[in-house]
Formats: structure tokens, C-alpha cells, sequence
């Protein structure tokens, strides 16, 4: 499983908790993130990276996908649509796709 723009990893470490391998990118590197990795001695795979840089051959396909960063980045689905696909290329795997809605104040 990918979880993108993981922030704390409440996705990424309940997806492990279910039996998933998780590896969990965002493009900075949450101290919260590690505090509970550690807590909960978990194995998630935490890489601090750009979505822009990610892509399939250097990343491996995925059976899941959490991606819930769109309001934040410039062109959302470039950044996955090109580069990330879920599953093995037979048409299985999914792609989860949660939009936040911005707050003007």
C-alpha cells in the first residue's frame, strides 16, 4: 500500500495494523511520524519525497493507494496519474481519492 502525503501515518500504520505493507511519502519530515512509528514498533516504510519525483519503476506497483493531498499540490493528478499506477497491471488494485475541502477563513 502507498499512502501519499502521510503527515502523522494514521492511515499508513492502521493499513499495517490490517496486514498491509505500507510505504508512507510526504514531502517533509513529520517528527510526529517517528514518534508514533517507534511507539507502535512498526515497519512502515517512511521515504521523505516529492510526489513529482515518485514514479512506478523506481517505486513498484501497488495494491492500494491513499492519496488525500490534492488541495495542496498545483496538478494533483499529474503527480500520480502518469507516474503511479495501483495494482499489477491486469486491472486489479485500487486507488482511494479523498478531496478535503479548503477553508477561506
Amino acid at each position: 500500500m502507498l499512502d501519499i502525503g502521510a503527515w502523522d501515518g494514521w492511515f499508513s500504520f492502521e493499513m499495517e495494523r490490517r496486514g498491509a505493507e505500507v510505504l508512507a511519502i510526504d514531502n517533509w519530515d513529520n517528527p510526529r511520524f517517528h514518534q508514533a512509528r517507534a511507539m507502535l514498533n512498526s515497519r512502515v516504510d517512511y521515504r521523505q519525497m516529492d510526489i513529482y519525483e515518485a514514479h512506478a519503476g523506481a517505486r513498484g506497483y501497488f495494491d492500494i493507494v491513499l492519496f488525500m493531498v490534492c488541495c495542496t499540490l498545483e496538478a494533483p493528478i499529474a503527480g500520480t496519474g502518469a507516474r503511479m499506477r495501483a495494482g499489477d497491471g491486469d486491472g486489479g488494485g485500487g486507488f482511494v481519492y479523498l478531496a478535503g475541502r479548503a477553508s477561506t477563513g
